[in-house]
């Protein structure tokens, strides 16, 4: 029998156009056998529940949002761990609440927006005002930025190791084992970047160029990581000897002794938004959470633990300040491409030339799915 497009795409390294842009859609079968299932007729509760990351970045917002949240309304916040969009969908769709909002990135706004899974903003609760421009969208409102960095062993690489997302894709001048991110919001404008599309030419996405080039790397690639704590296992196993990783995550390795370098060049810098599952009975609570967690006070209070830079610069001048820094150090420039006193031994770029921003509009994928399913 002849091979499908898509069957013959899983060979080699286990990834077709299907799983890989529409990842994760079966897992919302997983919703099943959840610790907490909750009809949609039950009663507003005295705990809602957050769908976040887990690890580093979820003890980082336990200690700055989740305690001090309940000691100040009275209402628990419970972690739901990892992010699933797929899960998001199948508990609007069923009626059975695993968890109230949600930590997700700007696309997986877009896509919730697009597919009527998400509550509107309360208004009544949420004030535009409150917020700087930009902030506010797709029925989510941005917190914090993460970057999505290219690194490599030292030990691997002791004269130096890739550079950019070409060197990467260089098997023969940079030989080894390579690890790969399953997310196409970062992997396919990395594959376009190391065929030569200059940055500002990548969005739209050439998605049929990006997935040639990504069918040249795939015989390289050892494994295609999902989670953070996955990465982190990589490196610090030698599994591989680079790939596309959280700089939270590559903090993380860092501290932990892993001979790491992380390439700020071509890192992806990305949007998260608090957004509410449409149709959950504490979607009124559950936006009192995101504005509690957006106060500068509580977003400062993330940055002493995790290495994400608030959208909101005011948060970072709140943390600042604490630390007896004057305003003007954090002045005309966004805070999320200000430097980090990172565990990481350098900086954020100070400017954002060296990384490449999204725009949210361009990030369509839930587009890209219907196009191979």
């Amino acid at each position: 029998m002849k091979e499908s497009p898509d069957t013959a795409r899983t060979k080699p390294g286990g990834i077709n156009r299907r799983t890989f842009i529409g990842g994760g859609v079966a897992a919302g079968a997983m919703i099943l056998g959840a610790p907490y299932i909750a009809s949609k007729a039950r009663a507003k509760t005295k705990t809602i529940y957050i769908n976040t990351w887990g690890g580093s970045w979820g003890k980082a917002e336990a200690e700055a949002y989740y305690k001090t949240y309940e000691k100040a309304s009275g209402i628990a916040v419970k972690p739901i761990t990892p992010v699933s969009f797929a899960k998001m969908k199948a508990q609007v769709l069923s009626g059975h609440y695993e968890f109230d909002v949600a930590g997700m990135g700007r696309s997986d706004s877009i896509r919730g927006l697009n597919d009527n899974l998400l509550e509107h903003i309360h208004y009544d609760i949420i004030r535009l005002t409150d917020y700087p421009p930009d902030t506010i969208g797709y029925n989510g409102i941005s917190r914090h930025s993460i970057s999505t960095n290219l690194v490599y062993n030292k030990k691997k690489f002791p004269n130096g190791g890739p550079q950019s997302w070409a060197d990467y894709w260089n098997v023969e001048k940079f030989p080894g084992n390579r690890g790969a991110y399953k997310d196409a919001a970062r992997m396919l404008p990395f594959a376009l970047l190391a065929d030569g599309v200059p940055k500002d030419k990548l969005y739209p996405l050439d998605v049929d160029r990006a997935f040639k080039k990504l069918d040249e790397l795939k015989p390289h690639v050892k494994v295609w990581w999902r989670r953070g704590s996955q990465s982190v296992q990589l490196v610090r196993d030698g599994e591989v000897d680079m790939m596309p990783m959280w700089n939270t995550r590559a903090g993380v390795a860092v501290e932990q002794g892993v001979p790491i370098e992380v390439v700020w060049n071509q890192a992806h810098m990305r949007r998260s938004n608090w957004i509410v599952a449409r149709g959950t009975p504490n979607a009124a609570e559950s936006w009192r959470f995101a504005q509690f967690c957006l106060k500068p006070e509580n977003l400062g209070g993330l940055l002493p633990s995790d290495e994400h830079r608030p959208v909101d610069r005011r948060g970072l001048r709140a943390h600042r300040r604490e630390e007896g820094a004057d305003d003007a150090h954090v002045e005309g420039q966004p805070a999320a491409h200000l430097p980090a006193r990172s565990a990481l031994g350098g900086h954020q770029p100070e400017r954002a030339d060296q990384a490449l921003q999204p725009v949210a509009g361009h990030m369509r994928l839930e587009g890209l799915t219907d196009r191979y399913e």
